[in-house]
């Protein structure tokens, strides 16, 4: 997949309704088969307002792709907070 193929610059931002998205490269989660994986540099558009990602549907699918197609993953810890505190 090209990243050119994805552009989600100038749309107007469907959460806060105000915002303008912009194309960046982030560092991005994805949930797949029970499992966490972490992704650098994935096209996305965030909003200038709000900071709302919209990652594209054939991004997604990319990143599954290359998922099932490791050879090797590296485990890294996923830590879950669970303690109170109040402000």
């Amino acid at each position: 997949m090209k990243t050119t193929e994805i552009n989600y610059e100038g749309i107007k931002c469907d959460f806060c309704k105000t915002g303008i998205v912009k194309n960046v490269k982030s560092l991005e989660k994805l949930y797949y088969k029970g499992k966490v994986y972490i992704f650098e540099d994935v096209p996305i558009g965030v909003c200038n307002n709000c900071g709302e990602h919209y990652v594209h549907a054939k991004v997604i699918r990319e990143m599954e792709k290359m998922v099932d197609s490791m050879e090797r993953k590296e485990l890294v810890p996923l830590y879950e907070f669970q303690e109170e505190f109040s402000y």
